[in-house]
């Protein structure tokens, strides 16, 4: 929804500026969707990861150069309506990022399971051992 809301914010820019922030946000999206393809497989693939992540830097900065300048030039409702849709999309891969970084590993949810099964075998045990 903040891409979609930064795209019809387009009405907002200036004639100048349009092609230019339109452009952006499509390599934004696409360097996004080969982050999230690649993520999966990252010890492999490191080195694109880190050169996507780079070029992203770069684009959120000229994205955020060009909506800072258009509601400074002109600052309406509408412009500030276009730089929130604008901030949202610049932080959906921080949210992302996070989302990532908090969810427990495969691994981790095996261990758990081993260990649950083993504490049950134990108290099993026990338990038939005391009747």
């Amino acid at each position: 929804m903040p891409l979609g809301l930064s795209m019809s914010g387009q009405i907002c820019w200036d004639r100048r500026r349009r092609p230019q922030v339109k452009r952006l946000l499509r390599q934004y999206t696409e360097l996004r969707i080969q982050a999230y393809s690649i993520h999966a497989y990252s010890t492999h693939y490191g080195d694109d990861l880190t050169r996507i992540n780079r070029q992203t830097a770069q684009i959120q900065d000229q994205l955020w150069v060009a909506a800072s300048q258009a509601a400074m030039a002109q600052p309406t409702p509408v412009r500030a309506l276009a730089v929130a849709g604008m901030n949202d999309v610049l932080n959906s891969q921080g949210y992302t990022q996070a989302a990532w970084w908090n969810r427990i590993p495969v691994g981790a949810w095996c261990l758990c399971s081993g260990l649950r099964c083993f504490a049950m075998c134990c108290w099993d045990m026990e338990r038939t051992r005391w009747r």
